[in-house]
């Protein structure tokens, strides 16, 4: 009886151990200042979602799936602009390794180096920076963008 007791436990702890792609460790929303647009970003252990829209699970379209094994925390940064060169967003994440790009292109740029006007743009008023690790927001991109971490 111990034994089949025992035997459970560990089938049990097996299941449990066993890493599903879409399980979320971490959802970070960033919304423009008027909030009339938010990117929702889901981290698992392999893979990372960056969605268009508000949302508490992965949408089955315009997303980007990035495989985030490699990425050094410490260097995980994200880049991003509302309504830049034509598109509702442009976003970056540096390091990742695109698995899927199910974005609507015409409205939404993603890229995994940052373009060449990075640094000149983020004094523009509506692009912004921030890195994974601790997700804050720099006090002087507040008024282009804030944040919600669960």
């Amino acid at each position: 009886m111990k034994l089949n007791f025992f035997l459970l436990i560990i089938i049990l702890l097996s299941f449990s151990m066993c890493s599903n792609e879409k399980q979320i460790v971490k959802k970070i929303k960033i919304f423009s200042s008027d909030r009339s647009q938010c990117i929702t970003i889901f981290t698992g252990s392999k893979v990372r979602y960056i969605t268009v829209g508000n949302h508490d699970k992965i949408p089955e379209r315009n997303f980007v799936k990035l495989d985030v094994r490699n990425l050094d925390l410490i260097s995980d940064i994200f880049y991003g602009c509302w309504n830049k060169s034509g598109y509702e967003w442009e976003f970056y994440n540096n390091l990742g390794v695109i698995l899927e790009n199910k974005l609507d292109k015409t409205k939404y740029k993603f890229g995994v180096k940052y373009p060449d006007y990075y640094s000149s743009s983020l004094d523009s008023g509506n692009c912004y920076e921030f890195n994974y690790l601790t997700p804050k927001i720099k006090e002087n991109y507040k008024e282009i963008v804030s944040l919600e971490v669960n």
